[in-house]
């Protein structure tokens, strides 16, 4: 259901709090780790640091490989942080 909200709430262009992700991580449901690994590449920070943290909770493979990826690129010091960097 959160999912559902985030997605429901982006296509009226409203904002979504960013801890929303973390909150979807603690109880994975189908789409959430892809979800994160789009935040990932997310143009907005705080996108940023909770697909970070959300990747450390879901701890999969695919989304480690996904954030040594983008750390090369990623400037903001607290996404850096939540990437494990």
């Amino acid at each position: 259901m959160l999912l559902d909200f985030m997605s429901e709430r982006e296509a009226a262009h409203r904002p979504v709090w960013a801890g929303s992700l973390v909150l979807a991580a603690l109880a994975p449901c189908p789409g959430v780790r892809a979800r994160v690994m789009g935040d990932i590449w997310h143009g907005v920070d705080a996108r940023r640091v909770a697909a970070g943290r959300a990747a450390v909770i879901l701890d999969d493979p695919e989304l480690r490989r996904e954030i040594a990826a983008r750390l090369p690129f990623e400037r903001y010091g607290p996404a850096r942080a939540a990437f494990g960097a």
